[in-house]
């Protein structure tokens, strides 16, 4: 089992550097503009639980660590994730305005 306890601190980790910075204070410059925080809608979390749990799923199923079907991971894993994420990513592109 120590692919999956690999797998899962790789995931881990990476969470980590995305989250850890946005809880620590910033800097107080003085003139600050606030923002808008922008939330992520429903339709985004559902995407990126996704994201997660295709490859975990597809992983549990294939184990690529034994590397006898590491084509079918790929192809059911990371394949999936990968065009979803595009495609949202070229879609997202044609829908907001140009800010040149």
């Amino acid at each position: 089992m120590a692919g999956i306890q690999e797998i899962l601190t790789l995931l881990f980790i990476i969470i980590a550097i995305i989250l850890v910075p946005r809880m620590l204070p910033g800097e107080k410059r003085g003139t600050r503009s606030k923002k808008k925080k922008t939330w992520l809608s429903g339709k985004m979390r559902i995407g990126i639980t996704l994201s997660a749990m295709t490859p975990l799923t597809a992983a549990l199923l294939f184990k690529p660590w034994q590397l006898h079907d590491l084509a079918g991971f790929i192809a059911v894993g990371i394949a999936p994730v990968a065009a979803g994420w595009a495609i949202f990513w070229i879609v997202s592109g044609f829908k907001k305005p140009n800010r040149d």
